[in-house]
């Protein structure tokens, strides 16, 4: 894993992901492992993980994208304005910025 896909700055969210998902699975949070954590710019306010039937602004959303594995198989959280990141269950149609 390179260091460099994962922001310092991101600490606190990933340690609220990483929580979530060891609860949502009932495992230990040792088991949890974080593959990348960046900063993203979202193209508009659905933060990457649109969900059916809803519209969003459009415009551009700071946020992170924070990707964590148990076994094989990822599991991306999402997070962009004032909102903490959530696991993103929807298919990736539109990456972001990330950098």
């Amino acid at each position: 894993m390179s260091t460099s896909q994962i922001d310092p700055g991101l600490q606190p969210y990933i340690d609220l992901a990483v929580a979530d998902l060891a609860q949502r699975l009932d495992i230990d949070v040792e088991a949890v492992t974080v593959t990348s954590a960046e900063l993203a710019e979202w193209p508009n306010a659905g933060m990457g993980c649109p969900q059916p039937g809803m519209q969003y602004a459009q415009v551009a959303t700071d946020g992170s994208l924070i990707v964590l594995t148990v076994g094989d198989k990822a599991f991306r959280y999402h997070s962009g304005g004032s909102r903490t990141p959530f696991l993103c269950e929807q298919p990736v149609k539109v990456p972001p910025t990330t950098g």
